[in-house]
């Protein structure tokens, strides 16, 4: 550990780690924005096909809702996969 030899404590060094971590984070996010978006973009669950999915964007919910996201259904256990290249925190 970085203490035994520089006096650091064990706590600023987890403070340092983490800075560095999040630090490293963001400059890959820029780095992200810096690339055109996908033009399409993978299927995420495997072994469901893009015509097993329904388009349920704004569909009405309880309470006035609408429903803002996408549900793709597969049996439990299912790989989910990486869509696109980014992060996922």
């Amino acid at each position: 550990m970085l203490g035994s030899v520089t006096g650091v404590s064990a706590a600023a060094e987890k403070i340092a780690s983490k800075f560095a971590d999040r630090f490293v984070f963001y400059v890959h996010v820029a780095q992200l924005y810096t690339k055109d978006p996908d033009k399409k973009v993978a299927m995420p669950v495997q072994d469901v096909e893009k015509k097993e999915i329904a388009n349920t964007w704004h569909a009405p919910r309880d309470g006035g809702r609408l429903h803002e996201g996408q549900d793709i259904f597969a049996p439990r256990g299912t790989p989910v996969l990486s869509a696109t290249e980014g992060y996922n925190r």
